[in-house]
Parts: structure tokens; C-alpha cells; sequence
């Protein structure tokens, strides 16, 4: 509980309280008759129980079972009941607020992230400043399932939720936890000319970590020859696989003929190492025992080169 509010500060949880009160307001004045206990105004405390409640679900993957059968004496777990009844946590889920709804519209116009964005700031800086990463840091992207109103909402059909909203994020590789966080706004994320999105990406993230040693391990969206060397220039380095297309990689090294199956092949570049290993069926053969062993012979010639 204490950590918890560490990441939500007492300014996050008192914006809630109030943009969520002021929503409140508003529904009660068009009810003639209503009960008290449900539509009266909320509180930090209640706020707490609310999101630990959410988290609570998430944890015991209650998160898609229906409200009722949550908040269900016979069936559902007491904690859910010991904060609210069922039909004060639905109106809660339905009133809570993070800005001001008045001058919202005309600011998401802009900023399709602007309803969130100050208290997001906030969090994200907390998660930043509260948590020591190990040496391995983990980029990648995760699609919140959302189905609601959205500016920014996607559809991706091979993930489980297939609607949501796109969030880029690093973690620390061991804990998995999240230091950085970047919501993807569609055609509002534009990065500056001439600069691949997933390089700016991975940078924008990776800035506080700049001149660590630390080590950034991403897939093929992020990956590319321009990144890796503009991170050793930053003091990291970084573990990728790329895709074949790319500009920077020759047009013989794509040629599967060129390989024999199942043999690894490396090429060097200065400080950049390209491991490249044609596979018969790529969908039934694991590549890291492989992938390990090659590395553990680069890190040895390196050894020995230095001596």
C-alpha cells in the first residue's frame, strides 16, 4: 500500500477526486430519484479502493467475468464487496475522470492524449525515479484492450484483444518492471524527418539510461543498423533481431542459397555484429541455443583480439 502511493501520488488521486466529482455532480442534478449511498461524492479513499480493485481483478483474472458475478456473495470474492457495492463501483467506473471535460474536445484536437496526459506525466515520472533497472533492459509494445471511444484506438488481429490502445514500453528484463512508457497517438506520433518511428521510439525511452553500459534488447519493429550505432555513441548497446528488407542489409545476405541450413554466419562492422542463420522450417526449430552458443564464441574472439 505504501508503494502504492508512491507511484500514485497524493496530486494524482486528488485530480481524480475532483474531475471525477464533478462528473458526479452533473449526473445527479438530472436524477430526481436517487439513492444516496451511490450518487454521493467521492473520495481519496474510495478512489484507492477502486483501483485496488481493478488490481485485485487483474491479478485473480477476474477482469472479463460480468460486475455481477464479482460482487455475487456465493461466488465472488469478499474483498470486492468490503469497499462498495456493486452498483456504487459500476457508477464509479462510469463517472471517473482525469480532466476537465469542458475544455477537453477542443485540446484532444491537438493532443489526441490531452484527457490523460498530465496525470500520465506524473506516473510515468514516478515509475522513472522509483526503481533502480538491472544491466538488461526490454523494449516492446503492448495493446491494452480497449473497445470504448477512442481517437487512437487499434485494431491488430493477431494479438488476443485484437482492439485496444497501442502503448510502446521498456522494463527492466529481470523484475519486469515498467520504467518508461510512451502511448502510440496513430499520426499524432510523428517523429522528426527522415527518422524511422520505432528508432525515435526506442530513444525517446532510453533516455534517461543514456551512458549506463546497460543493455536494450528490442524485435525487429524497433531494430536498425542507424540505432545500434547511435546507442553505442550514447553509451549503450543493444540486442535485436532485424527484418531482411532493411536498407542496411546487403542484398547477398538475403539470399538463402548463399547458406547452408542450420549454419550461423557472422559479419562485423566496426563494433556492430550481424548473426545470420538459415533455418528449413522456422516455425518447429528454436533458435536460442544457437544464438547463445554463437555469442558465446564472439565474446571469446573479442576476448582474445583485446589480449
Amino acid at each position: 500500500m505504501d508503494y502504492l502511493k508512491v507511484l500514485l501520488e497524493h496530486s494524482i488521486t486528488k485530480e481524480i477526486v475532483e474531475k471525477t466529482n464533478a462528473c458526479i455532480r452533473i449526473i445527479r442534478d438530472h436524477v430526481q430519484q436517487h439513492a444516496k449511498a451511490t450518487f454521493k461524492d467521492t473520495c481519496e479513499e474510495e478512489i484507492l479502493a477502486l483501483i485496488g480493485v481493478l488490481l485485485l481483478s487483474g491479478v485473480n483474472k477476474d477482469n472479463h467475468v460480468a460486475t455481477e458475478e464479482m460482487f455475487k456473495p456465493t461466488v465472488g470474492i469478499p474483498a470486492y464487496r468490503s469497499g462498495f457495492s456493486e452498483r456504487r463501483f459500476c457508477f464509479l467506473l462510469r463517472c471517473i475522470g482525469f480532466d476537465d471535460r469542458a475544455t477537453g474536445h477542443e485540446r484532444q484536437k491537438e493532443d489526441p492524449f490531452a484527457a490523460e496526459s498530465q496525470i500520465w506525466e506524473v506516473f510515468i515520472n514516478n515509475c522513472k525515479q522509483r526503481y533502480y533497472p538491472g544491466e538488461n533492459i526490454t523494449i516492446d509494445e503492448q495493446l491494452l484492450a480497449f473497445r470504448g471511444r477512442c481517437g487512437f484506438r487499434m485494431y491488430i488481429p493477431n494479438k488476443p484483444a485484437k482492439y485496444g490502445m497501442k502503448i510502446m514500453v521498456i522494463c527492466d528484463s529481470k523484475s519486469s518492471y515498467m520504467l518508461n512508457a510512451m502511448p502510440y497517438l496513430g499520426k499524432k506520433t510523428k517523429p522528426p524527418d527522415a527518422v524511422a518511428l520505432g528508432h525515435y521510439v526506442t530513444m525517446e525511452l532510453c533516455k534517461p539510461y543514456f551512458g549506463s553500459n546497460r543493455n536494450i534488447t528490442g524485435d525487429n519493429w524497433f531494430t536498425s543498423v542507424p540505432l545500434v550505432s547511435k546507442f553505442l555513441e550514447k553509451g549503450l548497446t543493444y540486442v535485436g533481431t532485424i527484418r531482411k528488407y532493411k536498407c542496411e542489409i546487403l542484398e547477398e545476405m538475403t539470399n538463402r542459397s548463399r547458406f547452408k541450413p542450420r549454419q550461423c554466419t557472422l559479419l562485423f562492422d566496426n563494433n556492430t555484429t550481424l548473426l545470420i542463420r538459415c533455418c528449413p522450417n522456422k516455425s518447429s526449430e528454436n533458435l536460442l541455443p544457437s544464438f547463445i552458443q554463437c555469442m558465446d564464441k564472439l565474446i571469446i574472439m573479442k576476448r582474445e583480439s583485446r589480449k
